[in-house]
């Protein structure tokens, strides 16, 4: 059910539900690139080793575009000289994986969506 690269026990306490999400994408229209974990990035990972198996998703539109802007402020991006991301409108879909409420400091709508082995979400967004 889940990639060979979760963590034993990853995820916790995850439900599969359908609800209305936005995602920070490179790409219009989203690409398969666009829905890589961070864990897959091969970046290091700081934290929560499980968390970054998961896709990073906001049920607030605010949320996201707030998070965009921290990103394109961060050094990373400006040393990089990395665009602004796109913003992608989905739906997280249980048969295809499982969301729990992560939030991130004051972007509380922050949820992480962890996809099932084998499954692709690339055609559940669009960029908006």
């Amino acid at each position: 059910m889940w990639p060979e690269h979760f963590p034993e026990g990853c995820p916790i306490n995850a439900e599969g539900k359908s609800v209305e999400v936005f995602r920070l994408v490179d790409n219009n229209p989203p690409l398969e690139s666009d829905f890589i974990a961070l864990s897959q990035q091969g970046r290091k990972v700081r934290g929560d080793a499980c968390q970054a198996c998961g896709l990073s998703v906001f049920e607030l539109y605010d949320d996201a575009v707030q998070q965009n802007e921290v990103l394109a402020g961060s050094i990373y991006f400006q040393r990089n000289n990395l665009p602004k991301k796109r913003i992608a409108v989905g739906r997280t879909n249980p048969e295809y994986g499982m969301v729990r409420n992560t939030p991130v400091q004051e972007r509380t709508s922050h949820l992480t969506y962890w996809i099932f082995k084998d499954k692709d979400v690339t055609d559940h967004f669009s960029v908006i």
